[in-house]
C-alpha cells in the first residue's frame, strides 16, 4: 500500500512489475473520498474506516457509515523510467533505442562478459553467477586478475569458475605502468583501471564489463548486438547505486 500526500486520496495500489518485462500497462487504482479535502489523515485508518481490505486489484476502505467513493482507472502505456534524460554534449535528447540499434547488429555475433577482481577475493565472489548465466547463455564469461592475485584463488573458487565456464585471463598490471598519479593506498585505482584490459580483448564482436556481483535480470543480447555496430554504451552510478 502506497501513501499519498494529497489528503483526498486515502489508498493507492500499484501491482508489482515483473523485472523481466520490458514494458507494461500498469493499472493504477485510486480510491478517494469525495469531499474529504479538509481531512489531514492519509491511510492511517481514521475514525470509522480502514485501508487494508483488498478487493480484486484495488485497496478499498471499509466504513461504519456508507460514503460514496470516487474510483478512477488510469492506464500508463508509456515506458517507465527517464524520458529524454540523455545528453549529446549540448542538450538533453531522447536516449538511444537499443532494440532498434540491435536490429543492425550481427545475427550470430560472438560476445563476452568481462569481470575483474583485484586482491584476494571473498569465498563467494560470484554470488549471482547462476542467475547471470541463465540470462546470458551465448557469451563467454571472462575473469581478469593480475598474475600475483591468481594465487589467492582456492580450489572451491576454481571449481565454481569451471562449472560455470568462467575463463581466467591474467593481466600484467592493475594500474598502467608509469602512471603519474599512483597513490600507494586509500584509492580505488587498481580495481577500476584494471577494467581497461577488457578493451583489448580480441575475437569478439562486442564485450560488456560488469562487476562480479551484478545480478542480470533479463536478456542483454540486444545491448551486445547494438554495441557490435560500433557504439560504446556506458552507464554510471555512485557508491551504493
Amino acid at each position: 500500500m502506497l501513501k499519498h500526500n494529497d489528503p483526498r486520496l486515502h489508498c493507492m495500489l500499484l501491482p508489482p512489475r515483473s523485472p523481466n518485462m520490458k514494458s507494461t500497462v500498469l493499472p493504477l487504482a485510486l480510491v478517494a473520498v469525495v469531499g474529504a479535502a479538509s481531512s489531514n489523515t492519509v491511510c492511517t485508518e481514521p475514525e470509522g474506516m480502514k485501508c487494508d481490505n483488498l478487493e480484486g486489484t484495488a485497496f478499498v476502505q471499509t466504513r461504519k457509515q456508507p460514503e460514496p467513493l470516487l474510483i478512477q482507472e488510469f492506464q500508463n502505456t508509456s515506458r517507465s523510467g527517464c524520458q529524454d534524460c540523455c545528453n549529446d554534449g549540448h542538450r538533453a535528447v531522447p536516449c538511444l533505442d537499443v532494440d532498434a540499434c540491435a536490429s543492425n547488429g550481427p545475427q550470430q555475433g560472438k560476445y563476452a562478459l568481462v569481470f575483474s577482481y583485484f586482491g584476494k577475493p571473498p569465498q563467494k565472489f560470484f554470488p549471482n553467477i547462476l542467475h547471470t548465466r541463465k540470462h546470458v547463455k551465448s557469451a563467454d564469461f571472462i575473469l581478469l586478475m593480475t598474475k600475483d592475485d591468481v594465487k589467492f584463488l582456492d580450489s572451491w573458487q576454481l571449481r565454481t569458475m569451471y562449472l560455470n565456464n568462467v575463463k581466467l585471463r591474467t593481466v600484467d598490471w592493475a594500474v598502467p605502468p608509469n602512471m603519474v598519479h599512483h597513490p600507494k593506498e586509500n584509492w580505488c585505482g587498481p580495481q577500476d583501471l584494471m577494467r581497461l584490459h577488457a578493451l583489448a580483448l580480441e575475437g569478439y564482436d562486442a564485450v560488456a564489463y560488469y562487476d562480479n556481483d551484478i545480478e542480470i535480470q533479463d536478456d542483454i543480447t540486444p545491448m551486445l548486438r547494438c554495441a557490435a555496430t560500433g557504439r560504446f554504451l556506458s552507464t554510471n552510478g555512485g557508491a551504493g547505486a
